[in-house]
């Protein structure tokens, strides 16, 4: 009698698990990885300083039905010894900020927001902008939150989890990125640049104008009919 052989079966497919959106419930047991900044800025008060900590966790899980591992942030916060009582806003979004990273949402999207954030006190300045002929100038920010928030997109952007725009690093250049580091290769820092620029700043400009959309000071003005900046040099529209 013939006999036929039944076609052996496909592998299962292996279902995907994002490891950048996996939740936790709380901080894990045990040491983390961290980057402690010092921040200095001016304000409409002079001069301050803080100090700003973001600590990382590896995470393992599978991406396009391959096994990947990441590093992503878990933990933000202003370690103790520098609280203040007008600095108690500051605590309470490093705490916003970690319960939004290990609930697995979008820290991009929200250090952005942040960065949209306005007060009536005068622009922040902190970092600079490097300009097409490579001189630096100062970058402004319409709030304290919003100085700040640059600042945590700095040490993100340096440590290669999100682009140099500030937007999420995709998973698969996450884990090729840590791989790369462990391997004893630099990270594919791409936002390196920007990161360097956050530097301690000088005495703070009085802008008069619009604020610029490229270093964002208020020194946006009509030139020979175009939007000019007194500041980076940026050039807007004509007419």
């Amino acid at each position: 009698m013939l006999s036929v052989e039944a076609p052996a079966a496909a592998p299962a497919a292996v279902a995907d698990d994002n490891p950048l959106v996996r939740p936790f419930g709380s901080r894990p047991v045990g040491d983390l990885e961290g980057v402690t900044s010092k921040v200095e800025y001016l304000t409409y008060e002079g001069h301050k300083t803080v100090y700003l900590t973001v600590n990382f966790m590896r995470v393992a899980g599978v991406a396009d039905g391959k096994p990947v591992e990441i590093e992503r942030p878990v933990e933000f916060f202003m370690p103790a010894g520098q609280r203040s009582e007008g600095q108690q806003w500051i605590t309470s979004t490093m705490r916003l900020l970690s319960m939004v990273a290990r609930s697995g949402g979008s820290v991009a999207k929200a250090l952005a927001d942040m960065r949209n954030v306005v007060w009536d006190k005068g622009t922040v300045r902190y970092g600079t902008l490097v300009r097409q002929d490579g001189t630096e100038v100062p970058r402004f920010h319409d709030s304290e939150v919003a100085a700040l928030s640059y600042a945590l997109q700095c040490i993100l952007i340096k440590r290669g989890f999100l682009d140099a725009e500030g937007g999420q690093v995709p998973v698969a250049a996450l884990a090729a990125r840590l791989a790369q580091r462990e391997g004893g290769g630099q990270a594919l820092d791409a936002g390196a640049d920007l990161a360097s620029q956050a530097r301690a700043p000088g005495t703070p400009g009085v802008g008069t104008g619009k604020p610029c959309p490229e270093c964002g000071a208020h020194a946006l003005h009509k030139v020979d009919g175009c939007a000019k900046c007194a500041n980076c040099g940026y050039v807007g529209e004509c007419g």
